[in-house]
């Protein structure tokens, strides 16, 4: 019953708080009695409670902070008398504990968390993390605070990390890789070494290699004749063909390559012309270097291929040609390749007789 009228008459009074630095200070109690600070929001108080009761008066029903048995609020200055964790940024954040909010503010610039407040519960967002930074993907640095990491525009692994432990990646190169017609980003120096790269860009991406001859993709050159006369070495196959040339492939070079095509008879279809080999190739005839169409065998109209020799490949060419009334097939020259062509075929099969 005591506690409860005591509780009832202090809050029936009327202090008034204080901005800033002076508290309030209300009339000392008959007795014995101790001054109890207390905040409210931003304000500060003081109020004079009875002892021996006064001191878990303070601390269960204001929640603050006793001054002792037989101090009073006209001596107390709770402004200067309350302490707290105080949390100070100077280039990294960091706690401080037990400093009155005048400490904390005055003489640390920091912010004070409130009276009894602690590092550990109040003041836990305050404190930096320290770790591994890793700068430019290939310099670590150990103990360092998380914001600091960040503001170089680094990686920070973590809390307690270290480089040695858990940032290995960083202290090793990275970068582009060029295998000569491909380039490949983020590949490991060694790495692009042991699988054949022709060059390492450390740091660097493929996106800044597109003038690099060796790290993009280029069309294989090779040797192009051109009219029979004119060889070119360095011609990719479509630029050969708008020049109306002949491609020799791949890394061919015109060392090697005989530009200027012979001539000679080239047989076909029962017919024959003195034209270059490759003309010859292109109407898949028989060509006989330097030779003049004497040696194709016009006396011999069964050799329908034109390659000196009346053989099955004849007599494929007839059936193939059955019922037709215009072909070279038609080997007897009535007009429609049958049965009296196949075996004009059979009668003169084998080396023709020219």
């Amino acid at each position: 019953m005591f506690l409860l009228t005591l509780f009832i008459l202090l809050v029936t009074e009327s202090p008034v708080g204080l901005q800033g630095k002076r508290p309030l200070i209300t009339s000392p109690l008959a007795g014995e009695s101790g001054a109890c600070c207390y905040q409210s929001a931003d304000e500060y108080f003081c109020s004079d409670i009875p002892g021996p009761e006064g001191q878990n008066l303070c601390e269960v029903i204001f929640q603050g902070v006793w001054q002792g048995t037989g101090s009073d609020c006209l001596s107390t200055d709770c402004y200067f008398g309350l302490t707290g964790a105080c949390c100070v940024e100077d280039f990294e954040f960091y706690c401080e504990e037990d400093l009155t909010q005048e400490q904390c503010e005055s003489n640390w610039g920091g912010t004070f968390l409130g009276s009894d407040s602690t590092c550990a519960v109040e003041g836990d967002y305050c404190q930096s993390e320290i770790g591994a930074c890793c700068i430019d993907f290939y310099d670590c640095y150990d103990s360092t605070p998380d914001y600091e990491c960040y503001w170089m525009g680094g990686d920070f692994y973590g809390d307690g990390t270290t480089c040695s432990q858990d940032a290995p990646s960083c202290e090793i190169y990275y970068g582009a890789c060029c295998f000569g017609d491909y380039c490949a980003d983020f590949v490991e120096e060694f790495a692009c070494e042991v699988n054949g790269g022709y060059s390492f860009w450390a740091f660097s991406s493929c996106d800044n290699l597109t003038d690099v001859e060796e790290c993009i993709y280029q069309e294989p050159i090779g040797a192009c004749c051109v009219n029979n006369s004119l060889c070119y070495s360095d011609f990719d196959e479509l630029l050969c063909f708008d020049y109306g040339g002949e491609w020799f492939g791949p890394d061919t070079t015109c060392e090697v390559i005989d530009c200027i095509d012979p001539t000679g008879a080239c047989c076909y279809e029962n017919d024959c012309q003195v034209i270059y080999q490759w003309e010859c190739d292109k109407q898949d005839g028989f060509f006989y270097e330097e030779q003049e169409c004497d040696i194709c065998s016009p006396n011999c109209p069964s050799d329908l291929n034109q390659d000196g020799y009346v053989n099955v490949n004849d007599l494929l060419a007839v059936i193939a040609a059955w019922g037709q009334t215009e072909s070279n097939a038609d080997v007897n020259g009535d007009s429609v390749v049958d049965v009296a062509d196949v075996l004009e075929v059979i009668a003169a099969w084998g080396i023709c007789n020219i």
